[in-house]
């Protein structure tokens, strides 16, 4: 057996650094619900009557019956399919956001510093 010097046994022990190059597992609806939930909520604003690139899309499809109306209510109802998926993080994420905003607001009005005398002038 050949011996190993301390160096050696460093590099054996680290880790392989991530260079990127890494497989990533394949996304699912809970991983990419952010992205899929924004994509969503354009598709319905947009189906409405302002800057819409779906009327468009629609003008060119208009020979199957296609409209504003089929693609915003196709996309109104994949958006509450997600937000049923994702009711678990919806309502975290809001009971978080609204107990952080009034607790901070209630319990600390006022931040008094205790030994703020002992701190240097400069």
């Amino acid at each position: 057996a050949l011996p190993i010097s301390a160096c050696g046994a460093d590099r054996a022990m680290q880790a392989p650094a991530d260079d990127g190059d890494a497989q990533h597992e394949t996304p699912t609806v809970r991983t990419a619900a952010r992205d899929l939930g924004l994509a969503l909520g354009m598709i319905v604003l947009l189906s409405l009557d302002t800057l819409n690139p779906v009327k468009v899309l629609c003008s060119y499809t208009s020979l199957i019956g296609l409209n504003e109306v089929h693609v915003g209510v196709l996309a109104a109802l994949l958006l509450l399919a997600l937000a049923l998926n994702q009711r678990d993080h919806l309502l975290y994420f809001g009971a978080r956001t609204f107990f952080r905003c009034t607790f901070n607001n209630i319990f600390f009005r006022s931040v008094e510093i205790v030994g703020m005398e002992n701190l240097p002038k400069e």
